[in-house]
C-alpha cells in the first residue's frame, strides 16, 4: 500500500496509479481461494481508497524519508513517518496506519516523530502537518500536543528508564539459559 502512494506522489500525483492498484486489489481479493489473503486484500483497497479520499486532492511532492530522533536523559526516542513530503512550500510527515489505539496514542506518537523531526534538524515542521491517518476510519488526525507539556513528560520517562536500566542486572546468556532449565 505504502509503495503505491509513494509511486503516486512520484508520478506528480497522477489519480491513475491509485485507481489501478485499487482495480488489481479487488480483482485478487475476488480471485483468491484463501480467505485470509483475500481479506488482506481487500483492506490494502479500501486503505488506498481513505488515502485517496483525503489527500486525492492535495498536490504533494514525496521527499526523501530521513532518519529522524531525538535524545532525552541518555535514551533515543523515534517515530518515522511513511510520507516525507512537501506541499508548496510545507513539508508534512503522514504515518499510515490502523489506528485501534486511543487518541492520546496516537497523539504521542506524532508528537515524538515532530519532536524527533525538529531535533534533527528539520525545524520548520510544524504540528499541523504531522499526520496519522487511520485507513480504518479515512480520519486524517493532528498533532495536538504542545511542546513544552512534551518535553517534560518525556524528560520524567526518560529518566525512570534510565534509573530502571541501572538498577537491572546483566547477565550471560549461559546464566538465563541456566536459569530458564531450572525455574519450576
Amino acid at each position: 500500500m505504502l509503495k503505491t502512494v509513494r509511486n503516486h506522489l512520484a508520478s506528480e500525483n497522477d489519480p491513475i496509479v491509485i485507481d489501478t492498484e485499487i482495480e488489481k486489489l479487488r480483482r485478487e481479493a475476488e480471485a483468491s481461494e484463501d480467505a485470509r489473503l483475500s481479506t488482506k486484500l481487500e483492506r490494502n483497497a479500501s486503505a488506498l481508497e481513505a488515502y485517496r479520499s483525503v489527500y486525492g486532492g492535495r498536490r504533494f511532492e514525496l521527499l526523501p524519508c530521513h532518519r529522524i530522533s531525538f535524545p532525552i536523559a541518555g535514551v533515543d526516542f523515534t517515530a518515522q513517518p511513511d510520507i516525507w513530503a512537501r506541499e508548496g512550500n510545507t513539508e508534512v510527515l503522514i504515518k499510515i496506519g490502523v489506528s485501534r489505539k486511543r487518541a492520546a496514542y496516537i497523539d504521542i506518537l506524532l508528537t515524538v516523530m515532530r519532536k524527533a523531526a525538529i531535533a534533527s534538524g528539520y525545524r520548520t515542521i510544524r504540528a499541523k502537518n504531522v499526520v496519522y491517518l487511520n485507513i480504518s476510519t479515512g480520519q486524517e488526525v493532528i498533532c495536538r500536543s504542545g511542546l513544552t507539556r512534551f518535553n517534560l513528560t518525556f524528560a520524567s520517562i526518560a529518566r525512570t528508564l534510565a534509573i530502571e536500566w541501572q538498577r537491572t542486572p546483566v547477565t550471560t546468556d549461559s546464566q538465563q539459559n541456566a536459569s530458564k532449565r531450572t525455574a519450576p
